[in-house]
């Protein structure tokens, strides 16, 4: 099992949208690209799909707030 590997793959399905994407429609197609262990590759596939979609938007919230996106200190998030 090639753990690193596992995580930058785990980390860019929350973080590009494009990949995650294909991944979502195709995750053979998506994940080709990497050495994975046939384990690896079946926990992926596995994923709970909501909560990669809700996970992702998260984050890329919480990196719109920390680099001066829309939200800005003392001011009430729209999206909340």
């Amino acid at each position: 099992m090639s753990a690193p590997l596992f995580e930058i793959v785990l980390a860019r399905l929350y973080i590009d949208v494009e990949f995650r994407t294909l991944f979502l429609a195709d995750p053979d197609k998506a994940l080709a690209e990497y050495d994975l262990a046939p384990e690896e590759v079946q926990n992926l596939k596995a994923i709970d799909k909501a909560g990669l979609l809700m996970a992702s938007q998260n984050f890329i919230r919480l990196q719109t707030r920390s680099h001066g996106g829309p939200h800005r200190e003392g001011q009430p998030d729209s999206k909340a």
